[in-house]
């Protein structure tokens, strides 16, 4: 089909006349990240959780096996981070630590991004 017929939004030509192989090389897994030498790593487990401060916190399945950092950011308001992207925070003012979604007290909430 994709060799027969052509398709308007390409001039009428075939889709594989248009195909062009990537000149970007497959690598099956990404380079593991590297986080700064001040921020905690710990490696996702399978059912999505990590181990922090005594504490078993689920993060995501989808992270399973891989790095996450996690970096404080005020006295017991950690950020968490897989490469680049902020997942959450985690407070551990609480008696148990808790994953929360944003920082609580407004001069934190500038590390959100």
């Amino acid at each position: 089909m994709n060799e027969e017929r052509g398709h308007e939004g390409i001039g009428m030509r075939a889709p594989c006349e248009m195909y062009a192989s990537s000149s970007r090389e497959w690598r099956e897994r990404p380079d593991e990240v590297e986080y700064p030498g001040s921020w905690e790593v710990r490696r996702v487990r399978q059912g999505g959780e990590i181990k922090f401060q005594g504490t078993h916190l689920f993060l995501s399945t989808a992270l399973a096996g891989e790095a996450v950092g996690l970096h404080e950011i005020d006295e017991g308001i950690w950020r968490v981070c897989f490469r680049n992207s902020v997942l959450c925070f985690v407070n551990t003012r609480l008696d148990t630590p808790t994953v929360i979604a944003e920082p609580p007290d407004e001069e934190v909430a500038e590390y959100n991004q």
